[in-house]
């Protein structure tokens, strides 16, 4: 069984006018070649109180998985850390189902079981800002990710 330990840091910027225009198209960046990782944001702006949702798009190559929230006998599930400026507030992941894998351990032994996704995963969080936000400053929302393969 081949795994893989990766961590990466990815950034969206956005400058804030009159409601923040999104600021830096998301790009994908290579941990490793199994796992290709880039940062999403559902919306171009960003408005004062209001709710930003943003996700971990997380692309295996064919044969590679990652692990879920609950990944039994084997790996770890992905961790997101946030940097973010004051007053703004990363909620939960919302984890979609997962897939099961076997890896046979060889004969006459139980096969080793885990959870977690093939092919591609969203991982979303909303993100609250601040009900006072200035105008023409720029925010850097930072997300370090952590997963094995």
């Amino acid at each position: 069984m081949n795994t893989r330990r990766a961590t990466i840091v990815l950034s969206l910027i956005f400058n804030l006018s009159l409601w923040a225009q999104f600021d830096f198209p998301p790009a994908p960046v290579s941990a490793a070649p199994e796992v290709k990782a880039e940062l999403l944001a559902a919306s171009r702006a960003i408005a004062p109180g209001k709710v930003l949702t943003v996700a971990v798009r997380l692309k295996m190559a064919t044969g590679w998985h990652v692990y879920g929230q609950h990944p039994s006998a084997a790996g770890s599930a992905p961790q997101i850390t946030w940097t973010l400026p004051p007053g703004f507030t990363a909620g939960a992941i919302r984890w979609p189902p997962v897939s099961r894998f076997e890896t046979p351990l060889g004969p006459n032994l139980p096969p080793l079981v885990s959870y977690g996704y093939e092919n591609e995963v969203l991982l979303i969080q909303e993100i609250e800002t601040p009900t006072k936000l200035g105008t023409g400053q720029t925010v850097t929302l930072n997300a370090k990710i952590t997963w094995v393969a």
